[in-house]
């Protein structure tokens, strides 16, 4: 069996995002009722200053492991788990720590890092509007032009799809139930921009993500 263990510094937007972005990739996949992969996201808590992440990261885990509740705690031997790591770049100069040994540290535990710099706004952006609109756009104005984004995929879905107003993506929020509903709509109404983002550009006054990385490599487990 296979299991992906997704561990996001971020608490509400990266596993709502990643929790629909699974949902969506399972939904076109033939191999949608395969049992034998197993998929999770596992939040860290917040910022953990980037010098306890990958402890944070472990410690879940771990937890996950011993959860008689987990598919992880009757892993054997002969199953793989796959750990990612999904961080910010913001603040990593100030929390005592360096790039370089946050990926060494997630080498030496088994991690594959995915760094969203300076944020994972900068990567939801790019999403809706492509990577040229992300890398011209400053870090302060992130959320603006994320809701520009999504009031134009509203009026492209209702002029294109027939959609109604109930069915609109929300502005975009960090609160729980709202990023849930922004993100699965996204997905389910727009999975086209799962492979439109599936490959990354050149980056642009050094901003850049490592997501298509992650995206390709569900796309690849389910066939997609």
């Amino acid at each position: 069996m296979l299991f992906i263990l997704l561990c996001t510094e971020g608490e509400v937007t990266e596993p709502e995002y990643l929790n629909a972005l699974i949902d969506a990739i399972k939904g076109q996949s033939p191999q949608s009722g395969d049992n034998s992969i197993d998929i999770l996201s596992v939040p860290l808590g917040g910022n953990q200053g980037h010098v306890k992440l990958v402890q944070c990261a472990e410690e879940q885990v771990q937890q996950l492991e011993s959860d008689k509740d987990s598919l992880v705690h009757y892993a054997d031997p002969s199953d793989t788990k796959e750990k990612w790591l999904i961080c910010d770049y913001d603040e990593l100069d100030e929390s005592k720590t360096t790039l370089e040994s946050l990926q060494n540290e997630c080498v030496e535990h088994g991690y594959t890092l995915v760094i969203n710099k300076p944020n994972f706004e900068y990567f939801v952006l790019a999403l809706l509007g492509g990577w040229g609109l992300a890398d011209k756009t400053r870090k302060s104005n992130y959320e603006t032009e994320i809701n520009k984004q999504i009031d134009l995929l509203n009026t492209k879905n209702k002029n294109e799809k027939g959609f109604s107003d109930t069915m609109k993506i929300p502005p975009y929020s960090k609160k729980r139930y709202v990023a849930r509903e922004i993100f699965s709509r996204i997905m389910h109404y727009n999975p086209e921009l799962i492979y439109d983002i599936s490959e990354n550009a050149e980056a642009i006054d050094a901003s850049y993500s490592h997501m298509p990385k992650l995206i390709n490599r569900l796309l690849q487990v389910f066939g997609s």
